[in-house]
């Protein structure tokens, strides 16, 4: 089905050939992203270099071949069933150069772990094995027969390690462990192997476009080298154009619509119409959510986040630049949202207690200056006081509005029977020590009572 987007008054036309040439490249680039991610993990699980170099290879063949079988439903889907693993695997062997990328961080291990004599047999024997795919891809057939680690890594790398012969001799360490520690903790080694999972699987929908184009004849308009070249020079020299660039923009998309640097240039250079640009980028599986994340942290700097009627305008204009970019999640949002929470519990709260609404705190703020008042105007003498606080026990009031109150009154009337007892205690006969007694201990009752 043919698509069309409009640009600055102009129209990108999509042919069917693109249009599915696209639908299966994203659902490979989904799948090495969500591949790669097991792998970073994976990588994450080594203890150490000696680890990596055991495991590396054979792990990452391991999730090739899961993506191998994802290929494999694909071709099901399309009623093509007379492909299985291992047909499959010889279409896709020269697209795959997992060995390869892996081989560039190996072969500095093992330039740490070989003495001088090892080293130049390892490079020969590199030499002639070239660790490359031939005759059917021993090395991912390997992994195909669900024994990676003895097949894919021993049939990829077996001559390589026989010729030097690394088990007969032993391997000599030389002050190795802090080169080995140096290698496996070095970025570059963690960044060449991740992006070489990634690739590998990506490219793997050549293959799967290989098959359908023979056996079902669909047409697949594949950019060429030549197509993603012309259009990064039209990219690179879009700066020096004056005036209307749009048809140089169609024209790089016509070309090759996956770069992401054409995109970033409109979401740059051209405000008034670059939210033009993102549902092209969407269709199209280029990703811009980070350029847009920068655009909207530049909006939210300019807003007041302490004031609740700023973060909801704030939180309107992010809304609607996600919408416009087609955004569908913003770490801002939430960073908004939490800000209004806490500023909604602030406006809710009422002398340490949380009400459900605002209403309901007002009215609790109501009801406070009411009782305030009537414990301002209260005579200050025992019973007026008693029946004060007796009746503000038995009336309903909202949170713990009344607490404080009963509380100081409380005190209040305690002052007064306390008073009350000390008249006694003066008044009482001194002789009577039973009644002097039991004054004594009812005024140091009250005391310890005050006390707490």
């Amino acid at each position: 089905m043919e698509q069309s987007f409009n640009f600055m008054g102009e129209v990108l036309s999509v042919s069917k050939g693109r249009d599915q040439y696209t639908y299966v490249r994203k659902i490979y680039h989904n799948l090495a992203k969500n591949l790669q991610q097991e792998f970073i993990e994976k990588f994450e699980s080594y203890d150490d270099m000696d680890e990596l170099h055991e495991d590396g290879l054979s792990d990452g063949y391991n999730l090739i071949m899961k993506a191998v079988d994802r290929s494999l439903d694909l071709l099901v889907d399309n009623e093509i069933i007379d492909i299985n693993r291992n047909l499959f695997l010889g279409i896709y062997e020269k697209y795959c150069n997992w060995e390869s990328v892996f081989g560039k961080i190996d072969d500095q291990y093992m330039e740490i772990v070989l003495d001088e004599e090892q080293k130049a047999a390892y490079r020969q024997a590199r030499k002639e094995n070239r660790m490359r795919f031939s005759g059917g891809g021993f090395g991912i057939s390997g992994a195909l027969k669900g024994t990676a680690k003895a097949e894919a890594l021993n049939l990829a790398t077996g001559a390589i390690y026989g010729a030097v012969n690394l088990v007969g001799k032993g391997i000599s360490m030389i002050g190795t462990s802090m080169k080995k520690s140096n290698l496996f903790n070095d970025p570059q080694t963690k960044m060449t192997l991740h992006l070489g999972i990634y690739w590998n699987i990506f490219r793997m929908h050549y293959a799967l476009i290989d098959i359908l184009r023979k056996k079902k004849g669909m047409d697949f308009d594949v950019p060429s080298d030549d197509d993603e070249s012309s259009a990064k020079a039209i990219i690179d020299n879009l700066p020096k154009i004056q005036g209307d660039k749009t048809d140089y923009i169609i024209q790089a998309l016509n070309l090759y619509p996956y770069n992401y640097e054409l995109y970033k240039y409109v979401l740059e250079n051209m405000d008034d119409n670059d939210a033009e640009i993102a549902p092209i980028a969407d269709y199209f599986g280029v990703g811009i959510a980070d350029f847009v994340q920068e655009k909207i942290e530049k909006i939210v700097s300019k807003f007041n986040l302490e004031d609740e009627d700023s973060l909801l305008e704030c939180k309107n204009v992010v809304e609607h630049t996600m919408e416009l970019y087609l955004l569908t999640s913003s770490p801002t949002i939430e960073l908004l949202e939490h800000k209004l929470a806490e500023i909604d519990i602030v406006k809710r709260t009422f002398k340490g207690f949380l009400y459900e609404t605002r209403e309901l705190r007002e009215k609790a703020v109501e009801q406070d200056a009411e009782i305030r008042a009537l414990c301002d105007n209260v005579v200050d003498e025992y019973q007026a006081l008693f029946e004060l606080k007796t009746k503000i026990i038995n009336t309903e009031y909202l949170g713990n509005v009344k607490d404080e109150y009963i509380a100081s009154l409380t005190r209040r009337t305690f002052e007064h029977e306390k008073a009350e007892l000390v008249n006694n205690y003066n008044m009482v006969d001194k002789n009577d020590l039973e009644a002097i007694n039991s004054l004594r201990t009812k005024i140091g009752a009250m005391s310890r009572f005050k006390a707490n």
